[in-house]
Order: structure tokens, then sequence, then C-alpha cells
């Protein structure tokens, strides 16, 4: 039998190893690769393109080429080119030998120049037919395809049309295009945006709807739809509205919800032009009956002298003629 000295020595031995083991580091994570090949439509090569991937950055060579040696995980791999429509994606990191991404650029159309007094914007957003005979609702358009969305901006553009009307609820009852809310999505609805102001149109964004949404949408969704469209950076090709048929009879907002709104569009939008959807019946945002906590009481001139209607720089009217 080991004496009690043995065996205290034969202890402090195991875990002295025991402590050098936990301090050993564990070992690296196998390593794979990206390997970017960037060309255009045309399947030129694109020179001098920055990407993004995995917290690392490089710039294509000649051959529009670019590879990164990575530990494998899924990152967002991002390529900008002056001239091109900025690329996001998010890709695994294969192992090595498998991993050639191919990515397409789409060259920009000029933009227009930013909203002015001079600009005079129009827009018909639910009264045109497509190349197919299909009823355009435009708020749809971030649920077509890259296809059915080239044709449809060929159609906006041979009606003469540059302005282009969304919402991040997209609904109306037996549409042919999936009803579809991205009020949490508020990334890819900006880049939707983007990319139509990269086309050459103003975006009208209705910011919620009076059914499918509510005046809660100020507080729970419009902060993350405002910083997004803020990081694409195309405020001055925009106009907000508080939503579809928000305001006014038949509108599913009150008289002061109406107007915390209209303050809430101007604080996060400041680039923007601000407007407010009204109706044939009645042109102001003031109540009819009065509501009790209407804060231009009734007073329909007095909408647009205070209490956010000062903040107003459109007045829609939708009609079946479009707007």
């Amino acid at each position: 039998m080991p004496s009690k000295k043995a065996t205290a020595a034969a202890t402090l031995v195991v875990a002295g190893l025991i402590a050098w083991l936990s301090r050993t580091p564990p070992p690296p994570p196998p390593m794979g690769c990206l390997a970017v090949t960037v060309s255009d439509p045309k399947g030129f090569p694109i020179a001098n393109a920055q990407t993004t991937f995995a917290g690392q950055s490089l710039e294509t060579d000649v051959d529009g080429k670019a590879t990164y040696s990575v530990p494998k995980q899924r990152s967002t791999l991002t390529v900008d080119k002056g001239g091109y429509g900025s690329y996001v994606g998010e890709y695994d990191v294969q192992p090595t030998g498998q991993c050639v991404t191919p990515i397409t650029m789409t060259p920009l159309a000029q933009r227009l120049p930013p909203l002015s007094d001079d600009a005079r914007p129009n827009a018909n957003f639910g009264s045109i037919l497509d190349e197919h005979g299909r009823l355009m609702l435009s708020w749809f358009y971030p649920m077509l395809d890259a296809e059915t969305q080239a044709e449809w901006r060929r159609v906006w553009k041979s009606h003469g049309l540059t302005r282009v009307v969304l919402c991040p609820i997209m609904q109306y009852r037996d549409y042919w295009v999936p009803a579809a809310d991205w009020r949490e999505d508020p990334v890819a609805f900006a880049g939707v945006v983007r990319n139509l102001v990269d086309q050459g149109f103003y975006v009208q964004i209705m910011l919620t709807t009076g059914d499918g949404g509510s005046a809660a949408d100020m507080q729970a969704y419009w902060p993350g739809i405002a910083a997004a469209i803020a990081r694409v950076d195309v405020g001055k090709w925009l106009i907000t509205e508080l939503g579809f048929e928000t305001t006014g009879p038949g509108g599913g907002w009150s008289a002061a919800e109406t107007s915390v709104g209209l303050y809430a569009q101007r604080d996060l939008f400041p680039d923007s032009w601000h407007g407010i959807e009204l109706t044939p019946t009645r042109w102001s945002g003031a109540s009819y009956p009065l509501q009790d906590d209407d804060p231009w009481g009734g007073c329909e001139e007095c909408f647009y002298e205070s209490h956010g209607g000062e903040t107003l720089d459109v007045i829609s009217l939708s009609s079946t003629l479009g707007s």
C-alpha cells in the first residue's frame, strides 16, 4: 500500500497535468477558401472591385478574382465597384479546391437628380398592366423575380413614370403575387429601394397600411427601416408617407396618432420629402366627427399649420386613375 506522502505526490502530479492540459489552446479550426470571380453581365472580368468577407478585405485582380483563405464558417460577402450596384450575399467557406464563386455585377443606370421643386415625379401604382396583361401593383415589386422586375421597370419607363410606390407590407386581396411582410427585414427592403433609385426612379415609401399595420409601427418598425435607408444613402430620392389608408374617413389612425406619425417620419427620414395620403372626401388629417384627442380640434385648414401638418411637402390622393 502506498504511503500517504506518495498518494499526495501522485495527486499533485495529476492535478498539475490537468492544469497544464487546460492551458493548452484548442487546435485551430479547419481552413477553407472562398474564391470570388467578379464579372459584368457579358462575362467580362471586373478588376479593382472591393470585396469583404470574414473580416478581411481584398481587391479583385485583372481577371476579376479575389481568393480568401479563412477558417471554415459562414459569413457575408460584399462586393463594391463604382458604376455597378453593390453585391451582398451569405456564403459558406468551402474545402480548398472547391471554392470558386462567380459573381455578376449589374451596371447602374444613371440616377435622376435628387428631389427638388423642379422635379415632378409621377407614378401609377395600381392601374397599368405588364407585358403579360397582369395588373401591376407596384408595392409588390420586391416579391418579383429579377426578370419580372426588369419588365416592370420597362413598362414604367415606357409610360413616362419616374416614381415607384413601395410598402414593406405587401398585400391585396386575390392578387397574383403572394402577400409578404418585410417590416422585420428592413435591410432587404432598403436594398430594393436603392436598386430602384440606381435604376433611375424616385421611390415613395408608404411606411405602413391602415389595415395590415397600425400606428404602433412607428415605434416597432420605422426606426429599423430608417436606419437601413440611411445606410444605403438614398434619402434625397425618397418620399416617405405614413402609409396607405391611415388617415381620414375609413383610415386606421386617429388624428392624434397622425400628428405623432408626421413628426416621427420627419425626424426618422430627415433627407426625404414627407407626405401623407388623404381621401377625395376630406383633404385633412383633422378628425370628423370630432375626436376627443384631435390636436387640430376638427379644423381642416388648421391641419396644415401645426401639429405635424406643417412638415408636409407632398399630399397624395389615391384614385382609380393612379397617383
